[in-house]
């Protein structure tokens, strides 16, 4: 509680040894190790506020404290982006809010993509596909990674060919005509 207040009063350096202290009598508090973090935070010495966050998502997690874990996670996924949003999606499944899951897995196929790591990203899209079966995008996005990982073989290109009957060439009987049976012009008119 000292840290707290000498935080809020903006002497992070005196708040900074006041958290420690509180966290070495009790390193299973929770709240000291938040305190901790925040005060990291306010510092801006945001890799160690992260150390800091990630030891104590799981445990808010176990408290049934999702929204702190869900809103620590999202502050962090600058730092921690694959982490962060791995255990976004476990905690969106869990709280069934499947569009953010669903956000997050794709999220996580264009970092692995970025990173050249097509069999994770694919992985992903599946997941993905499981909540939204009817999404084409996904669909589609998952062949062409199948394809580029060549588990599926691009279509060959049809190829059309005409096969034209064979028909033997039989002469024709001509009409006779009699010559006599031909006018001329003038006999017509």
């Amino acid at each position: 509680k000292n840290a707290q207040l000498l935080a809020e009063t903006g002497d992070l350096d005196e708040a900074l040894r006041n958290a420690v202290k509180g966290l070495d009598k009790d390193p299973s508090d929770i709240d000291s190790r938040i305190m901790l973090a925040d005060i990291y935070q306010k510092s801006g010495n945001i890799e160690k506020a992260w150390t800091e966050y990630s030891k104590v998502v799981d445990d808010l997690e176990s408290q049934e404290r999702l929204d702190e874990a869900v809103n620590i996670l999202n502050s962090f996924k600058i730092i921690g982006p694959l982490e962060c949003r791995q255990r976004l999606v476990s905690l969106y499944k869990r709280e069934h809010k499947d569009d953010l899951a669903f956000n997050e897995l794709i999220d996580l196929c264009q970092i692995h993509e970025e990173n050249d790591r097509k069999t994770e990203a694919l992985s992903c899209l599946r997941s993905a596909l499981e909540m939204q079966p009817d999404d084409a995008l996904v669909v589609a996005r998952i062949d062409e990674i199948e394809k580029q990982l060549g588990m599926k073989k691009a279509p060959e290109e049809e190829k059309i060919t005409f096969q034209t009957p064979e028909f033997e060439a039989t002469p024709q009987p001509q009409p006779e005509f009699e010559e006599e049976h031909i006018k001329t012009a003038d006999e017509i008119l």
